[in-house]
């Protein structure tokens, strides 16, 4: 809300859920975490200051949890679980439904990606 005139601008609007809101560091724009459109897993956005569509800046292979950009603002490091093993995936489509105690913890790590402009970025950190 702009305080001298009383004009509000709505940033995201519509049935959507986002968390974790953060200026960016240069405070051009705002980021989130959400899941929007066809992604599968929650993703980091960010949407500029003063208006305009939302970006995605990164996306991972499962979904992020939290994140903090670098002081100068040109990496994130993020916190999301590992990515559910391909091999494990394949076998509960043929229906494997076994359930072994603390066989299916994955840890959660930080992850740590270089941003830029890039329209979509997938990140593949490490």
């Amino acid at each position: 809300m702009d305080l001298e005139s009383g004009r509000e601008r709505p940033f995201v609007v519509g049935k959507t859920n986002i968390s974790a809101v953060d200026w960016t560091r240069d405070g051009s724009g705002l980021a989130y975490l959400a899941k929007r459109g066809d992604d599968k897993f929650v993703s980091l956005y960010v949407i500029p200051a003063d208006g305009g569509e939302a970006r995605r800046v990164l996306g991972l292979s499962s979904d992020i949890a939290d994140f903090s950009f670098s002081p100068d603002g040109k990496r994130v490091a993020v916190t999301a679980t590992e990515p559910e093993d391909e091999g494990k995936k394949k076998l509960q489509e043929k229906g494997f439904r076994q359930e072994i105690y603390e066989e299916d913890w994955r840890p959660t790590r930080v992850w740590i990606a270089k941003i830029g402009r890039r329209r979509r970025n997938r990140a593949r950190c490490r």
